[in-house]
């Protein structure tokens, strides 16, 4: 289990670094397109609930395998 949480972790700070390079680049990009930040944190809302929801199923899904494996 140690390992992979050490998995996870790494994942985890990967995309944490990637979003924290592209998401300013997007943010300016949709400054610059339409003279204000409001869309900007519309796209970022939008993504946070994505998140939101992935990691929901995730999580249901985790725990299943988990009540499987100790029932035998």
């Amino acid at each position: 289990m140690d390992t992979t949480m050490g998995a996870e972790g790494k994942m985890m700070n990967r995309w944490w670094g990637f979003a924290g390079v592209i998401g300013p680049i997007i943010a300016g990009r949709l400054f610059d397109i339409f003279g204000n930040y409001t869309n900007a944190f519309y796209v970022g809302s939008g993504i946070c609930i994505l998140a939101l929801g992935s990691l929901l199923l995730a999580k249901r899904r985790h725990a299943a395998r988990a009540m499987r494996q100790l029932r035998y």
